[in-house]
This record gives structure tokens, C-alpha cells and sequence, in this order.
């Protein structure tokens, strides 16, 4: 089989493995569809920023790497000239190998590489210039292998942009799944730190409706708050709500409608009415008396400018 069409055999496995396989084993997966391409015994995968001109990945996938293999990097990272020239090349791949003399003023790297038997690097960086991140993808090969080809560089070149789309892909499937979101809202996802991983289509537009300078991958201090409750923000131009799943939250947005202009109380009491309660059930449950609830009505009536259940049902949804 030639390479073009072991690609595209390569590519819809990983395809499939978007829909099928679950985020937390993504990755792995997808490192075992690679080793049909290309040569490699181990690797990291992940996402990050830059902090006063130097890397800071985040959620870092281990392909046959021990725990505190990044750990040891962080210690030599400025040493780390490969990193910088990747970074510069912005998706184009760059293959070395550790005992070349680029690396004699780098003994902190070599030093790391030796103890993980690391002898040979491919690596690929894309930025993406809306969110500020980058992704990035290493594969290893230990000093007694020979080195990655130019073949392997050209391969990891045409299959890095498929593969960063990938795992937005699955990372966004798996935690609408989990958050169980309705409704026509944008989403993103956001980490523990209040940055913005990836979002969709029309995300970043509304956002800036609200703050119209925004850059990222900082959210805005009044989204990145709702990490903790409550999980809700309304501002003049959108709403945004928050759904924790594991260690990544869900971020929706939406435009402000009529319907966010009611009092808290007023939408309690929408809610439960147009749930199909009476009036005294509504009263019943939110501990007011009938005769409140009709006037409460009333004044959403008024407000959201309707007159029946209906309309009130179809102006509430997504509140």
C-alpha cells in the first residue's frame, strides 16, 4: 500500500475513533494508528500557552512515558532549542537527533533525553492564533534506532492539522455528552485556569459582543469565575453557563433575550408553570401563595409582551 492511501486508511480510523472511542483513551488510540505510518516507541501530546516567551503545556497525553517525564523537561526547558524552532514553524514538522552538534551548548536537554532513551525527536507545533494555544505532538525513537526519515517529517506534516482537529473533536463530544447541553447556544471548553481550549464556530463573535477587545487564551474574569457556582453569567449582550464535567467545564453562550430581564422569582415561577403545574401547585412549591403566583404571571405576561402558556414556554427555553 502507498503512503497516500495508508494516510487515508490511517485518517479514517482516527475518524472513527472520534465517534467511538471515549476522550480519556483518545490519544493512546490514536499513537497506535500512527506506528502504521511511522516509527516511534514513544511520545507526548498536548496543548499550551507561552509565559514570558516560554511553553507551558497543559493536559500533556503520555505515550509511553513515566509520570514525571514532564517534570524533568520543565527543569531544562530553556535549553530546549527545538521547541522555539517548532514553534517558528508553525505546523511544519522538524525531525533531530540528540547526539548532533546543535545539541553540545544543550546538556540539560541531553542529559534528559538520555535518562527517558530518548536518541531521536519528530515534533510539529500549530498555533492557533485565535485562543492563543498551541498544540503540539512528539514521537521518539531511542539512540539505537535510526532516526526518523524524511518521509516520516513529510507524513507527520500532512496528518498534524487532522490530528489537533481530532481531539478538539473528541474532547467537545465527550463533554456535551456528559453536560447533556439543549438549545441553540455556541460552546467552548475551559480549563481549570480559566483558559479557552477550543471553541465553536460563533463562540469567539458572541463573546466579544460583551467584550468586544478580547484576546485570548485568558477568558474574561467573569466566565473564568464560574468555575465555581454559581455557573451562570448574564451580561447587556449574552449568557453564558458553565457545566463542570470532570476536569475540564463546558462553557455556553447565547444571546440575551426578553426572558433574562425577569427577576429570579419571576423565573421560578415560569419554569414551574409552564411545566404543566396550576397555580397552586406553583404556589406549593415555591412558597408563596396563589394569589402571588397570578400576579408574578401577570407581570411576565406584561414584560415578555405574550399572552398563553405557549408563548411563555417557547420564551423561557434555555433560561
Amino acid at each position: 500500500m502507498n503512503d497516500e492511501a495508508q494516510i487515508g486508511r490511517t485518517l479514517l480510523a482516527i475518524y472513527a475513533a472520534m465517534e467511538n472511542v471515549e476522550f480519556p483513551d483518545f490519544q493512546e488510540t490514536v499513537f497506535e494508528q500512527l506506528k502504521d505510518l511511522m516509527s516511534f516507541n514513544a511520545g507526548i501530546w498536548g496543548m499550551g500557552t507561552m509565559v514570558q516567551g516560554l511553553p507551558q503545556p497543559h493536559h500533556i497525553h503520555l505515550h509511553r512515558r513515566p509520570p514525571d517525564f514532564m517534570a524533568s523537561w520543565e527543569k531544562i526547558k530553556s535549553e530546549d532549542i527545538l521547541v522555539g524552532a517548532a514553534l517558528q514553524g508553525n505546523g511544519r514538522p522538524l525531525r533531530s537527533t540528540l547526539s548532533d552538534a546543535v545539541w553540545d551548548q544543550s546538556p540539560g536537554v541531553r542529559a534528559h533525553c538520555a535518562q527517558h532513551d530518548i536518541g531521536h525527536v519528530l515534533c510539529v507545533f500549530l498555533l492557533d492564533a485565535q485562543l492563543g494555544l498551541y498544540h503540539f505532538i512528539s514521537v521518539y525513537q531511542s539512540a539505537q534506532e535510526t532516526g526518523f526519515s524524511e518521509r516520516e517529517q513529510r507524513i507527520m506534516g500532512i496528518l498534524a492539522p487532522h490530528l489537533a482537529q481530532s481531539i478538539n473533536v473528541s474532547r467537545m463530544r465527550q463533554l456535551r455528552t456528559a453536560a447533556s447541553p439543549a438549545g441553540h447556544e455556541r460552546y467552548a471548553v475551559m480549563d481549570g485556569h480559566g483558559l479557552l481550549y477550543q471553541a465553536d464556530g460563533g463562540f469567539l463573535e458572541m463573546l466579544r459582543r460583551e467584550w468586544a477587545h478580547w484576546c485570548g487564551p485568558e477568558l474574561p474574569s467573569a466566565i473564568a469565575s464560574l468555575r465555581s457556582k454559581p455557573h451562570k453569567w448574564a451580561g447587556a449582550h449574552i449568557v453564558v453557563k458553565v457545566a463542570p464535567v470532570k476536569d475540564m467545564f463546558l462553557l455556553s453562550i447565547r444571546a440575551t433575550t426578553a426572558a433574562d430581564g425577569l427577576t429570579q422569582r419571576e423565573q421560578q415561577v415560569a419554569q414551574q408553570f409552564t411545566r404543566g403545574k396550576t397555580h397552586k401547585e406553583v404556589a406549593q412549591t415555591l412558597g408563596i401563595s396563589p394569589a402571588t403566583v397570578r400576579n408574578h404571571l401577570q407581570t411576565i405576561y406584561t414584560k415578555l409582551q405574550i399572552s398563553d402558556k405557549a408563548q411563555l414556554a417557547a420564551q423561557i427555553q434555555g433560561l
